[in-house]
């Protein structure tokens, strides 16, 4: 349990700075540019909202983690116990919906503690 909650932490910290350099920085600039010139403004917007663009690359995030490189460790079920399959989808939205609000606790986390009186844009 400790393991899951530890990656589900570092996968927050990568969300958020993925997020931060895509929504903030010159780097990305030409990127959020050619977005913007591509779609139309409901759609264009996924590069300027942290929310938009954490929840995006929180489902990117998900994605490749449904690739395991090891074996899921799984506890021991009573034989009685029902085997229930779980959807595929329902656990990558899951997952999507778990580290986008775990990068944007680390946001709200670090922007409090770096920046006290700044306001969020």
């Amino acid at each position: 349990m400790t393991h899951r909650l530890v990656e589900l932490a570092v996968a927050g910290l990568v969300n958020d700075q993925a997020t931060t350099v895509l929504v903030e920085s010159d780097i990305a600039a030409p990127v959020r540019d050619l977005v913007e010139r591509i779609l139309p403004p409901p759609l264009s917007d996924v590069v300027k909202c942290r929310l938009c663009a954490g929840m995006w690359i929180g489902i990117g995030q998900a994605v490749v983690g449904m690739f395991d490189w090891h074996p899921p460790i799984e506890p021991p079920r009573p034989s009685w116990f029902p085997q229930v399959r779980r959807s595929r989808l329902v656990g990558l939205i899951v997952r999507a919906l778990a580290i986008a609000a775990a990068g944007r606790l680390a946001h709200n986390l670090t922007r409090d503690y770096l920046h006290p009186y700044e306001p969020d844009a």
